[in-house]
């Protein structure tokens, strides 16, 4: 299907939208490209290689469920593998919630998941040799 060119953005239906933008914002170094001014806001939110995150109000309360369950479970955002180990810091000092502890594969992929503050879980993976 050579119409598809790539994912534009994840929907991430937050309790407080703009809490959750600025958390994103200032941990993951996202940039504000558009918000539609309303209160609680709508807004999208471009990390450095042009990938986006939608962040909105939430209609109704689900309840945050394991990782490995059907459907959407995790985000994975990537960094450098020489930074690894001081990103994973960075959110533990944060205080983040730990849900699986970084680790070190052999293959050269580190991995480390945690929630953000609304309890989505991202992953942070750093890749001595990218898939791509």
């Amino acid at each position: 299907m050579a119409w598809i060119t790539g994912t534009e953005h994840v929907g991430i239906a937050a309790r407080d939208s703009k809490a959750l933008k600025d958390w994103y914002v200032e941990h993951l170094d996202c940039e504000v490209v558009f918000e539609d001014g309303k209160n609680p806001p709508m807004c999208f939110i471009k990390m450095k290689d042009d990938s986006m995150f939608e962040i909105y109000p939430f209609a109704e309360d689900s309840p945050a469920e394991d990782n490995k369950l059907r459907g959407i479970r995790h985000i994975a955002i990537s960094c450098a593998v020489q930074d690894f180990e001081a990103a994973a810091k960075h959110f533990m000092d944060l205080g983040v919630e730990v849900v699986i502890p970084a680790s070190y594969n052999p293959s050269g992929a580190s991995n480390f998941f945690f929630r953000d503050p609304e309890g989505n879980i991202l992953q942070l993976v750093a890749r001595a040799k990218p898939y791509v």
